[in-house]
């Protein structure tokens, strides 16, 4: 049944991203919303489980980008295990902690997309990195912290959810 959710997520959430998200930019930046999920899965529900809807989005978001191939897919997949391996080693999670984390994550996912356009010239990598690669990294920061706050806060079985997140330490 997980498998199917993954498989509708991946299938539901690239066309939302390319829909809707262009309307929603912030001073010409998009968040990532398949990174944002990647992670917010690979946090709470482990590392596994994140690199698997890594592999779906990354797969999906191929398939409907113009971008290189493979590059999402092996990124989001990392992410998923990277954000899987912070959520289980750190006790206490809080949002600073959840919003520097995704911001290394993402820098991490913008620079191997960046290593993977083959930029020559050192000053337009420096343009792509200073008006798109950080501040995305920033808004997809931001948002994964409100999510994070959301989660604990608001949904029922937020609190138990963190709850049992720590008791797996």
């Amino acid at each position: 049944m997980k498998y199917v959710i993954y498989v509708g997520l991946a299938l539901c959430l690239m066309p939302v991203q390319s829909v809707f998200l262009p309307s929603l930019n912030v001073g010409g930046v998009r968040p990532d919303l398949g990174l944002i999920a990647v992670c917010w899965v690979g946090f709470w529900f482990g590392a596994y489980k994140g690199a698997v809807l890594g592999l779906f989005l990354g797969f999906a978001q191929d398939l409907l980008s113009a971008g290189p191939f493979w590059v999402n897919l092996a990124t989001k997949a990392g992410a998923g295990l990277a954000a899987g391996f912070l959520g289980r080693q750190v006790t206490h999670a809080t949002p600073v902690m959840m919003a520097v984390g995704m911001l290394l994550i993402s820098l991490a996912s913008g620079a191997a997309f960046l290593m993977s356009m083959g930029l020559q010239n050192l000053s337009e990598l420096w343009q792509v990195s200073r008006f798109v690669m950080i501040p995305e990294a920033v808004f997809n920061a931001l948002l994964s912290t409100g999510l994070y706050w959301l989660t604990v806060e608001y949904l029922p079985g937020g609190r138990s959810l963190a709850e049992r997140r720590i008791s797996f330490q």
